[in-house]
């Protein structure tokens, strides 16, 4: 049922030892989840062979709003591979993905190049990719870790913080406490980062 909608009325300790994310690279969660502002804790990903984690592994032209989650995901997957602590990989296609009101405190170390706080990886296409209102206190290592956003493109970041330390294991060194890759249709405003960004080699190309 890729399109129900759903609404989390407790607080949720996980017990997997090694969580499934929801929605997957041909199953994308496509409804509208609301967190209610409750936990999700201990929230445990230890994968190699995977490539889009997260508390939602992949969604599509969907909303994910007033979540926390807490846990850590260890991920010695493909280096194309897209990790978040809210979402790994996201798509809009018709509609646009909307995550808001999220708070990740998911401690990530991930070889990918893709990892953010709030969401790793995304294509859009006649839609856009809508992060608002959202803050990451976890510490990622990644080869370009941000603190919200990885990848920009059609999209928008509006009244997000980052308070985690970065990490970046590559010597390109492409990390940035807010979004990495920012482009022309990347729309940035009321964020702020606070984090300590480290850099592993003395190629700084985006710092």
């Amino acid at each position: 049922y890729p399109t129900v909608n759903a609404k989390l009325c407790s607080d949720i300790a996980l017990t997997e030892d090694n969580w499934e994310p929801i929605g997957n690279s041909e199953h994308f969660y496509q409804g509208i989840f609301d967190g209610n502002g409750k936990c999700v804790t201990n929230l445990k990903i230890n994968s190699i062979t995977s490539t889009k984690l997260g508390f939602f592994g992949c969604v599509q032209d969907a909303t994910i709003k007033n979540l926390y989650v807490e846990g850590n995901i260890e991920a010695t997957n493909d280096s194309e591979g897209a990790v978040g602590g809210i979402v790994g990989y996201a798509k809009s296609l018709d509609e646009s993905v909307t995550i808001s009101n999220c708070i990740n405190n998911v401690q990530i170390n991930s070889q990918s190049k893709y990892v953010g706080g709030i969401l790793g990886d995304f294509y859009s296409g006649s839609g856009e990719i809508n992060i608002d209102s959202c803050v990451n206190i976890a510490n990622l290592t990644a080869q370009y870790p941000s603190g919200i956003l990885n990848t920009s493109g059609n999209s928008a970041i509006n009244n997000c913080l980052n308070l985690g330390n970065l990490n970046s294991t590559s010597t390109l060194n492409n990390t940035a406490g807010i979004c990495m890759n920012y482009n022309v249709n990347c729309k940035v405003s009321n964020c702020i980062n606070t984090g300590k960004i480290t850099l592993s080699g003395n190629n700084s190309v985006y710092p």
